[in-house]
């Protein structure tokens, strides 16, 4: 964990889009498939804190994937 002091000298908040961090907003029309964007972004920040280049993802193979709660299609 961290110190007390450390945790003192944290940010207060951190806009991780200047930060390079977050890929452009997706509009999910009427899909229905936040979960499917609220993941990819999860992934493509962490892809980018281990690689240092960010990766746009396909929220289409998530829902594809989907199963029974399938969405048919993002766009």
């Amino acid at each position: 964990g961290l110190s007390e002091e450390q945790v003192r000298t944290l940010p207060h908040s951190v806009d991780w889009r200047t930060k390079g961090f977050v890929s452009e907003v997706q509009d999910q029309v009427t899909c229905s498939s936040s979960y499917a964007f609220a993941a990819l972004g999860a992934v493509e920040g962490q892809v980018f804190n281990k690689t240092g280049k960010l990766t746009t993802l396909s929220a289409q193979n998530i829902v594809d994937c989907a199963g029974i709660m399938r969405n048919e299609s993002v766009t």
